[in-house]
Parts: structure tokens; sequence; C-alpha cells
């Protein structure tokens, strides 16, 4: 079972780009003055081999490419919570950053959703 998230990203992106291993949540922890505070760095990663699953999806053609940052808003809270969430439910999370219909039309992105459907089931069915 996988917890997926899909998000479309602005239109300059022309390529799919699936999340590397590690994803970052910063929390900030005050002493008592804020210039005193302290990064705490907590870090989450998916169960799924990345690597291998762009690989594949560029053998059937896609422009995929890994990525490291998942943004710093709403893209990184989703991600790192579905991580959170896999990992309380014994379940693997993935996610994809795809471009928007502008930069790669409709049919193209569903072909890609069912293609990358099928590395995944590929590698554990």
């Amino acid at each position: 079972m996988y917890a997926s998230t899909i998000s479309q990203v602005s239109s300059e992106d022309e390529s799919f780009s699936i999340l590397t291993r590690c994803m970052c949540h910063n929390i900030f922890v005050s002493a008592s003055l804020p210039s005193k505070g302290v990064f705490f760095l907590h870090c989450k990663q998916t169960a799924l081999p990345v690597e291998e699953i762009t690989k594949a999806l560029v053998k059937k053609g896609y422009d995929v490419m890994t990525s490291g940052d998942a943004g710093r808003f709403v893209c990184n809270y989703v991600y790192y919570h579905s991580l959170w969430f896999a990992e309380q439910n014994g379940i693997k999370s993935l996610f994809v950053h795809v471009p928007l219909f502008l930069a790669i039309n409709e049919d193209t992105q569903m072909q890609f959703a069912a293609s990358l459907l099928e590395v995944l089931c590929s590698l554990y069915l």
C-alpha cells in the first residue's frame, strides 16, 4: 500500500520531478530569546527506490529527474506528513512534482501516472 502525493509546479518546469529519499522539516525551538533559538532538523525518507523508479520512467521515454527539494511551504509540509503517515501505518510514500498542463498536456500526464503505477507494481508484485 502507498501514500502517494502528486503536485503541480510552476509553468516553467517542463519535466516530472521525483523527490529523493530525504525530506526535511525544520522546527525552531527558542530557549528564552529568539537569537538563542536552535533549529532541529527532522528527516524522514521514503523506503521506495527513487533512483530505480526514475530510471525505469526515463527508459519509458519520460523526462524525469530526481530532486532534493520539495519546496519550502505546502509541498514540503505535505510530503513530510505523508512520510510520517506512511511510517505510522507500515506503508510507503512517494512525492512527485508534475508540470502544469501548459507545459505537459493532460494526456501525457495521465500516461505518466499510469506508467508510474506500473513501475511501482513491478517492484513489489
